[in-house]
């Protein structure tokens, strides 16, 4: 690539990077990475839990967020009561804009959480982002009375 090609895209470059830093702050705290235990179901398949659940990180750290949520959907399928799969998924789908699926994954993952107070509240966060960019801001604020 000559210099002229990589000056072009520099611009773009330092856009991606400057949202990327935004999303990451306004999300911190609900990143599926960072959760790394969650409760076990079926010992059997928990290598492969464990395998797509960090394939799923390293996509939502490329930005891939597609590839994350086929992943995360791939994991559900062999253990759908996991909280921190469904957290995962409304994560995701907050990425992509979708912010009332991003609510209800939330709401799911918490009912499956029982008491894991390690998780409740990221959910609560991520429901409280969701409903500002909805403009439900309300109910963000009754959320946020939650956590």
């Amino acid at each position: 690539m000559n210099h002229s090609t990589y000056n072009s895209h520099l611009p773009l470059l330092q856009h991606f990077f400057f949202l990327f830093a935004i999303i990451s702050l306004g999300l911190q705290g609900c990143t599926v990475y960072k959760d790394t235990h969650y409760p076990q179901t079926e010992r059997n398949n928990q290598g492969a839990i464990d395998h797509l659940y960090k394939e799923a990180g390293q996509a939502i750290d490329r930005g891939k967020f597609n590839q994350a949520e086929i992943l995360i959907e791939r994991a559900l399928r062999i253990e759908p009561d996991n909280a921190h799969l469904w957290h995962s998924m409304g994560i995701i789908k907050f990425n992509q804009q979708n912010y009332a699926q991003s609510v209800q994954f939330g709401l799911k993952s918490n009912s499956l959480a029982a008491g894991d107070h390690s998780l409740t509240p990221k959910n609560w966060k991520l429901i409280e982002k969701a409903y500002e960019k909805l403009g439900q801001f309300d109910k963000a604020r009754e959320v946020h009375e939650k956590y």
